[in-house]
């Protein structure tokens, strides 16, 4: 939203004063037997707004939509691409963006050996990273971008059928050399070069297969601080002992003693 006094600077004081409502999403993780959903929110299947029908009602512009290569989750079922938008006000004036972005510090996680898909983030195309959660100004001038995350992959990358991985390179869903690094398929000269994809998917299936679902290096570091036995209520005030039941159903207030 924007206009006179709402983005907090004198250069906005002629701005066109809008509010303004952008619903637009990262990709759906993987099914067991298909590819994620590209820039489609779940569970509902909604897909995005037409950013047409954004800009007849505010002056803002829409400079760049596309997907984000490489953002989908590798696996043997490809996790849905992000996208990334890129957003300016077309009279130069700073406007205000209300952030509520998820995945951007723990990415969405692949299943079944499948690998997680790109978190996502939102910057200033001048620079600045700006937080996930809040209110903020995009100066004037300036232009939003955001890169939305992808969803998880399914199953492992090494076992993904070679034509299709082809396929995304050709869609420009997925890099060259991503195919060669996440799933073994080595492109030359715009065609699966049979041999070094074989050599370089030797032995690595299996090595490629993780636990059921991993919830990755960020996770685990938040677990190593704020694990069960730190978290977890102890006693219900007023009460016994606390049980398993107890928790489960919600019964009494709980606090957590500290020992002495």
């Amino acid at each position: 939203y924007g206009g006179a006094g709402i983005a907090g600077n004198s250069a906005s004081a002629n701005a066109t004063p809008f509010t303004v409502t952008l619903f637009h999403n990262g990709g759906v993780g993987a099914r067991p037997d298909k590819d994620g959903l590209s820039a489609t929110a779940f569970p509902s299947g909604v897909r995005n707004t037409p950013v047409e029908i954004n800009e007849a009602i505010s002056p803002i512009l829409v400079r760049r939509k596309e997907y984000r290569e490489d953002s989908g989750g590798p696996g043997r079922h490809r996790g849905g691409l992000g996208q990334i938008m890129e957003i300016g006000n077309i009279e130069g004036a700073a406007f205000t963006v209300s952030s509520m972005f998820d995945r951007v510090n723990y990415a969405p996680r692949g299943r079944l050996g499948g690998a997680d898909g790109a978190c996502g983030r939102s910057i200033l195309s001048s620079g600045e990273v700006l937080a996930p959660k809040g209110r903020q100004i995009v100066p004037a001038g300036d232009t939003l971008v955001l890169d939305m995350p992808g969803g998880g992959g399914y199953g492992p990358a090494f076992a993904r059928e070679p034509a299709l991985v082809a396929a995304d390179i050709r869609d420009g869903l997925v890099s060259a050399e991503a195919a060669a690094r996440d799933y073994g398929v080595v492109i030359k000269r715009g065609a699966i070069d049979e041999a070094a994809t074989k050599k370089r998917r030797q032995g690595r299936v299996k090595e490629n297969v993780g636990a059921d679902f991993d919830f990755g290096p960020e996770r685990e570091a938040w677990e190593a601080v704020f694990d069960d036995a730190t978290m977890l209520p102890d006693r219900v005030l007023g009460s016994t002992e606390r049980t398993d039941s107890d928790l489960r159903e919600g019964r009494g207030v709980f606090c957590r003693v500290i020992p002495e």
